[in-house]
């Protein structure tokens, strides 16, 4: 069972993160490693892939939305708390009372996207 990353594709064909926006959008190429922004980092908010394409199809939720299997770095033991995806695109931390992420999340703190999944 591999990892896999739903990202978008942005309107000038630029590969960004799906759901985190603002101060919080990751830019990705396939072939390279990227990680959160260092704001994020820092304060232990990485990045979130899929284990097992199930979990990653399931998460597409725009036409836009691309799933590619990927590299990973750095794999979290445990998952942080869910943060609203408004406050983290503003550049703050706001928990989600409630919320849990989609089954086989996990956070790690590199990805590298290695091939689109048809």
């Amino acid at each position: 069972m591999g990892y896999y990353k739903v990202v978008s594709l942005n309107n000038d064909g630029t590969l960004i993160s799906n759901v985190s926006l603002g101060k919080a959008m990751v830019h990705y190429k396939v072939g390279e490693w990227v990680s959160a922004p260092q704001w994020l980092a820092s304060q232990g908010y990485h990045l979130f892939v899929f284990r097992g394409l199930k979990g990653a199809e399931a998460f597409q939720c725009f036409d836009e939305d691309l799933v590619y299997k990927c590299l990973v770095r750095g794999v979290a033991h445990e998952l942080p708390k869910f943060l609203q995806a408004y406050d983290l695109a503003i550049g703050r931390f706001k928990a989600c009372k409630g919320a849990v992420f989609s089954p086989g999340t996990k956070m790690v703190k590199q990805v590298k996207l290695t091939e689109l999944v048809p």
